[in-house]
């Protein structure tokens, strides 16, 4: 499981909605978790991961930007002279490519040349 999911976890608790105690909302919870593991993410690539942690954190209430490398920076209003608390994650998962197995069970495989960038925009 990606960081991004502990990351949703304390941000769920920094904006006072808590963990969820009754059955509804554990699902619910869940099913965003199973949702955020299946979510396609390889570096370079996270932009599906991206919509779902966007729009999560939207319907959290939090004011949210996105930098132009993609990454997204979410900010909860506090009282001013309360803490200031950071949580970073990462939202890519790694990708590769497994190219053979040998009959002693090593895995030979390659990071795929169409996942890496030859620039930053």
């Amino acid at each position: 499981m990606r960081i991004s999911l502990i990351f949703l976890v304390c941000l769920a608790v920094l904006a006072g909605l808590g963990f969820p105690t009754d059955a509804q909302s554990q699902d619910r919870m869940q099913r965003l978790l199973g949702e955020l593991s299946n979510a396609s993410g390889p570096s370079g690539f996270e932009g599906p991961v991206r919509a779902i942690l966007e729009r999560e954190m939207r319907s959290a209430g939090v004011e949210i930007s996105t930098d132009g490398l993609g990454s997204i920076v979410g900010v909860i209003r506090g009282p001013a002279d309360g803490p200031r608390i950071m949580l970073a994650a990462h939202m890519d998962e790694v990708g590769a490519i497994v190219r053979y197995l040998t009959p002693e069970g090593m895995v030979k495989f390659q990071s795929p040349r169409w996942l890496v960038r030859s620039s930053i925009a």
